[in-house]
């Protein structure tokens, strides 16, 4: 709307006020004519009565006119001012204002999925922790039965080695072979023996010993 163009005013308030409303490169400009009302008595004043202007974000009530030609006149001027300083923004840019019940609805919706994700972090932390604490107790409660568990199945395993290879030289692991090695000076059957841990006083079917078949040969 220029100011050569034909105002279309249309009663606000009682029978003495009107507006017209424009849109000015995209800013909404309200040009009202109405009394101000005097802060002191709560009346208004004839000398006030004039044409005024809002814009979107301010009422601009310090100027009065004689026209809404001059009011509309004067409220571009002020746009365009605002509009290159950037401290004005056209609707159709302006993100909408949510109403204010949904702007309290999605505040407790992000207050609740903030306390959902801070609770399931802590849940997680706790639950490290216990099986940390958890795997720090087994490992001082039985870490050494496991070990001397280990040690005893490693040394299980070296003698059954050494048996088979006692087998394998035809040799049982008892006493008659045990005294017949001995008897015969066998070292490496000896060793075998020995190393799968073969008790050297265990005495063959005659109740000889190793050491009565190393000192007089008997078998």
């Amino acid at each position: 709307m220029s100011s050569s163009n034909k105002i279309e005013l249309k009663p606000y308030g009682n029978s003495s006020e009107y507006r017209a409303i424009e849109v000015y490169r995209g800013i909404d400009i309200d040009v009202i004519y109405c009394c101000l009302v005097n802060p002191t008595s709560k009346l208004s004043t004839a000398e006030s009565l004039g044409w005024r202007f809002l814009l979107p974000d301010a009422s601009y009530w310090m100027y009065k006119f004689a026209t809404p030609e001059e009011a509309f006149l004067k409220a571009r001027e002020i746009v365009d001012d605002r509009l290159r300083q950037r401290s004005l923004v056209p609707a159709d840019v302006r993100a909408p204002t949510p109403r204010p019940q949904f702007v309290r609805l999605f505040h407790l919706i992000g207050r609740v999925i903030t306390i959902v994700r801070q609770e399931a972090q802590v849940k997680r932390w706790i639950l490290v922790s216990l099986g940390f604490t958890l795997l720090i107790i087994v490992v001082a409660s039985f870490g050494r039965q496991i070990v001397q568990g280990l040690q005893e199945q490693l040394r299980q395993s070296q003698i059954d080695d050494q048996i088979r290879q006692l087998n394998a030289l035809n040799y049982q692991f008892n006493g008659d072979d045990f005294v017949g090695s001995a008897a015969a000076g066998d070292q490496r059957v000896l060793s075998l023996f020995l190393a799968a841990g073969f008790d050297i006083n265990t005495p063959n079917a005659a109740g000889h010993t190793g050491l009565d078949a190393s000192r007089s040969g008997i078998a």
